[in-house]
């Protein structure tokens, strides 16, 4: 079982992402950058609901698995964001849009989100392999 601490660290992280993709959310909004429903989906899946539930199982007996969905999903969010924001030839390219008004909140705010998904990569592989760890010394 992880320590509270640990899981009071993750759970700030995936509150603090979720607060930074509604506000990313306000500026696609503000700025009429458009996803498909393909992006859509995945977005409203990977990026908002599964760190949320993520979060929640670290509370549960299944904090493992919990620590593992926020990894993967994170790492999802990375990808799609990360080629979205600053490697796509799009309007969804922070480097093609002006950064005032709503354009600069996009662009801290697509700053934040590689931040916080990289650290959610981070810490919930940590999280599940520090409690591998634990349990196999617990056993010896």
């Amino acid at each position: 079982m992880q320590s509270n601490q640990t899981r009071n660290m993750i759970t700030g992280l995936v509150l603090a992402h979720f607060a930074i993709v509604i506000l990313h959310g306000a500026g696609h909004t503000r700025l009429r950058i458009d996803l498909t429903p393909l992006q859509m989906l995945y977005s409203v899946a990977v990026i908002v609901v599964a760190p949320l539930i993520a979060g929640g199982l670290l509370w549960t007996r299944f904090w493992r698995s919990g620590a593992y969905l926020l990894s993967i999903s994170m790492l999802g969010a990375l990808a799609f964001g990360g080629y979205n924001h600053f490697l796509s030839v799009t309007n969804d390219n922070v480097a093609h849009m002006r950064h005032t008004g709503w354009g600069g909140v996009f662009l801290a705010t697509s700053i934040l989100l590689f931040v916080t998904e990289s650290a959610g990569i981070l810490l919930g592989f940590r999280a599940a392999a520090t409690s591998k760890a634990d349990k196999a010394t617990s056993v010896i």
